[in-house]
């Protein structure tokens, strides 16, 4: 396994309102420890560089490790921020990368778990064994092995929050998206199954469920690093006149729900689900 640190070697940064001006939240400080799974990618780095700069620290995975290496010293701004390659399909990648923070640490508050790849849409008969085995491995099974290992960390100090980063796609059906969406609206049972599980730990497991993002999906076919395959037809944007707030999502957008549910404002908030798609959702 790669460990990779926060050395600037003139790469741009990344921005948002929230690095801008950063929240004050209670719970997220210097202190704090946070897992983001598939912290490589948009909304992952994004998430990375608003805790950065509330001070914590931050250890995001991804399979390629020149891009995890690019977002660390991009996301990096207060808190420290170290980067390890792992995919999230392997338990045993799974299992030492979280190991690594603990000991590099000694504890893990929340994991951010937005890793996920997209399907081929493909025909029924069309779809081969290897894209179903690569896309619920990665957005349902990857998920039981983060929680398996953090748990076992949160455990000690009987709090943590995870937040499991699902899709509209769990409760739209999409012609021809055999494994995407079902994987989608599992990720999001497992979220409530773990809550009860868990909750007795102090540990509270919720779900957001993006739409109208400003990034393409990785589908399951195309290697880390490169850059994502354009939306086929069937994957066109909706368009703003269908969406209640009249416009499509940025990045802030989503990390703003994950930063609540990290933080003690929603410390009686478990086992849910939210929408933040601009209401889209509710127009029939």
């Amino acid at each position: 396994m790669v460990q990779i640190g926060s050395e600037k070697n003139g790469v741009d940064m990344v921005t948002n309102d929230y690095v801008a001006k950063p929240p004050v939240l209670p719970g997220i400080d210097e202190t704090s420890v946070v897992v983001i799974a598939g912290g490589s990618g948009a909304i992952g780095s994004h998430c990375a560089a608003a805790l950065s700069k509330m001070g914590a620290r931050v250890a995001i995975t991804g399979r390629s490790q020149v891009r995890v290496k690019e977002c660390v010293q991009s996301v990096s701004y207060g808190g420290e921020v170290f980067g390890l390659v792992a995919d999230v399909s392997s338990s045993v990648q799974v299992d030492t990368a979280v190991n690594s923070v603990a000991d590099k640490w000694g504890r893990i508050d929340a994991l951010v778990n937005l890793a996920a790849i997209g399907d081929s849409g493909r025909h029924l008969e069309e779809v081969e064994d290897s894209e179903i085995a690569a896309v619920l491995n990665t957005n349902l099974v990857g998920a039981m092995y983060l929680a398996r290992a953090c748990a076992v960390v949160m455990k000690q100090h009987t709090k943590g929050s995870i937040v499991n980063v699902s899709s509209i796609g769990g409760h739209r059906v999409t012609p021809h998206r055999i494994t995407y969406g079902p994987a989608k609206a599992a990720l999001e049972h497992l979220s409530r199954q773990l809550s009860v599980d868990l909750g007795r730990y102090g540990i509270r497991v919720n779900t957001i469920s993006p739409g109208q993002t400003p990034s393409n999906l990785r589908r399951f076919n195309e290697s880390p690093g490169l850059p994502p395959i354009t939306s086929d037809p069937e994957g066109n944007p909706t368009p703003t006149r269908r969406i209640p707030l009249s416009r499509r999502g940025k990045f802030e957008d989503y990390v703003g729900a994950i930063l609540f549910l990290l933080s003690d404002l929603a410390s009686y908030v478990t086992g849910v689900n939210i929408w933040v798609d601009g209401g889209a959702s509710v127009v029939r």
